[in-house]
């Protein structure tokens, strides 16, 4: 049975995959909350799944992940969609190609993945202060 939104389940869930994005990315707490004008503390809570974030928090830390909010809130990776995303994101050539052939899509011969983007690659935002807390 799947978590539903507003349980503890899905309120750790929802953590952990913010937190492997965020690994992935190569970025800190510190580092995402003040890119997403947050408090590290708060971010520290959703990560542990002690908070739910609003949709206003989850479009700012999507979108300096380089995600969609579905793509970030999509945890059964073995959706073939959630699993084409996923390996995309990390640059993985032989997940894309088996999620591709479950979607019943092909990958052209020869086609080689992109690299994985790079923190240096990424966007940042300057200038920007920290909310005390956000919900």
């Amino acid at each position: 049975m799947s978590a539903r939104p507003g349980s503890a389940s899905y309120a750790r869930r929802l953590g952990a995959r913010i937190r492997n994005v965020r690994m992935a990315a190569e970025l800190t707490q510190e580092r995402l909350a003040w890119e997403c004008d947050l408090d590290k503390g708060y971010l520290s809570q959703v990560e542990s799944g002690k908070r739910q974030p609003s949709l206003t928090v989850l479009a700012a830390l999507a979108e300096r992940l380089e995600l969609t909010v579905a793509d970030l809130v999509g945890f059964d990776l073995t959706h073939p969609r959630l699993e084409l995303l996923d390996a995309a994101r990390l640059g993985d050539l032989a997940r894309v190609s088996a999620a591709l052939r479950a979607l019943a899509l092909a990958l052209e011969p020869g086609t080689k993945a992109p690299p994985a983007k790079s923190v240096a690659h990424m966007k940042t935002r300057t200038g920007r202060g920290r909310r005390a807390n956000s919900t």
